[in-house]
């Protein structure tokens, strides 16, 4: 190798010492952050060496042509060359590399056409916790927040037409039902709940001796339930469920729960007399009024994270996927009396939202790209007996799709495409 190549590769070296530009952790040399902790994978690593290896010859061979008849003019564009090569590393390894890894390309064509039957306008399907067993999909309606104003209402067919049920002010929705109410929690005022045909809403009073409340509205109204999981130690008492009206007015009921304290409860749904409980994230059963377990455990296999994507279907069958997932790809799965299926989604895809039909013949679910890539998601209508696409569409990056069913054969969500804002629902087609 004669004395430019030489120099050459020495310098194509200086793409090892420029750093990458981490939004949350500010420059930071790529090699500490690609091989500093091989537990992001061997495959990480292996990519971001390729990358490296690629950057380095394209630099050795930019040098080498600078270099190999030499002149004082070639040392500024070399010079020059620093500048194009940070962008070229920020651009290799903090979006060509992971685009390449985590992100897997989805080549799924289009299937099945839906029928819109009515449209309600400035109104989007809400992200709320309607239970686990579609109550609200049974009775045909959906709950949406409006647009243009604060405040949560209900979606009714045949029409669309909504019922405003309530403003509020900046939070979050905790809970709604099928009687028509809901619970809200603000940032600074706790929680509000309001109903149907109120005048104003109301501040449930919040029990004593408990540092996080947080309660659900029972499915058949006018009562909230919470979980109290006791004192935490080795001598942690078991878990009861307080069970009492909205204004605090009766006495109430307390649960004590038949199981070992400190066994990291959380409550997916009071419908008196059960209740459902979801253990250790992936772990859901039901117990009664006397604390008793009467349906489950049911560990739905490969889901991460059950307490976030449950429905119970019928007396045995379930639906289950990841709302959240730490590592791996994101699955939904089911059992039914009409059969069995799993969905796994493809790599760097979550789950924004899942539905399912109210006699659970049809899920419905629409993925997003986790990350900043440019990657669309899809929106998915399935049959549950054999697993078959009755519809499939690309969704735009970031489209952030709720849906909702009404019924078994209507489903319904917010406007994606070009066109006035709000939600339609769909009748349901065979493909």
């Amino acid at each position: 190798m004669n004395r430019p190549a030489l120099v050459a590769l020495a310098l194509s070296f200086v793409i090892y010492a420029l750093p990458v530009f981490n939004i949350h952790a500010g420059f930071v040399p790529w090699p500490l952050m690609y091989f500093g902790d091989l537990g992001d994978g061997i495959t990480f690593a292996l990519a971001g060496l390729i990358g490296a290896l690629i950057l380095q010859a394209l630099a050795w061979l930019v040098f080498y042509g600078l270099l190999r008849r030499f002149r004082w003019w070639k040392a500024i564009i070399i010079a020059g060359a620093l500048p194009v090569l940070f962008y070229a590393v920020n651009f290799t390894f903090m979006y060509a590399v992971p685009a390449v890894v985590l992100i897997a390309p989805d080549w799924s064509k289009d299937v099945g056409e839906l029928e819109r039957v009515c449209f309600a306008a400035d109104v989007t399907p809400m992200q709320v916790n309607t239970g686990v067993s579609l109550t609200t999909e049974r009775n045909e309606i959906a709950w949406v927040r409006y647009n243009e104003r604060a405040g949560a209402g209900i979606l009714r067919l045949p029409e669309c037409s909504t019922d405003h049920i309530a403003d509020f002010a900046q939070g979050n929705y905790r809970s709604v039902n099928a009687a028509g109410e809901v619970l809200f929690q603000t940032y600074a005022a706790g929680h509000r709940y309001a109903k149907a045909g109120m005048a104003d809403t109301i501040t449930p009073p919040a029990p004593s001796g408990i540092r996080h409340w947080n309660p659900l509205l029972t499915t058949t109204g006018n009562r909230l339930a919470w979980l109290d999981r006791g004192p935490e130690g080795p001598d942690g008492k078991p878990h009861v469920i307080h069970l009492r009206d909205v204004g605090g007015n009766d006495n109430g009921k307390t649960i004590t729960l038949d199981l070992p304290p400190r066994t990291g409860l959380s409550l997916l749904e009071a419908a008196p007399p059960h209740f459902t409980l979801a253990q250790h994230r992936n772990k859901i059963l039901v117990v009664d009024e006397a604390g008793k377990v009467v349906w489950g455990p049911v560990s739905p296999e490969g889901i991460y994270n059950a307490e976030h994507g449950f429905r119970r279907v019928g007396e045995n069958g379930w639906v289950a996927w990841d709302g959240y997932r730490e590592s791996g790809q994101s699955r939904l799965a089911w059992s039914l009396a009409s059969g069995n299926g799993e969905v796994v989604m493809p790599r760097g895809r979550t789950i924004e939202s899942a539905a399912v039909s109210a006699d659970g013949q049809l899920i419905a679910f629409a993925t997003e790209a986790n990350s900043y890539f440019n990657a669309e998601g899809r929106l998915v209508i399935l049959r549950t007996d054999d697993g078959g696409i009755v519809y499939r569409r690309r969704l735009p990056q970031f489209a952030r799709l709720q849906l909702a069913f009404l019924g078994n054969d209507h489903i319904a969500f917010r406007n994606y495409q070009d066109g006035p804002k709000g939600t339609g629902v769909y009748r349901i087609g065979e493909p």
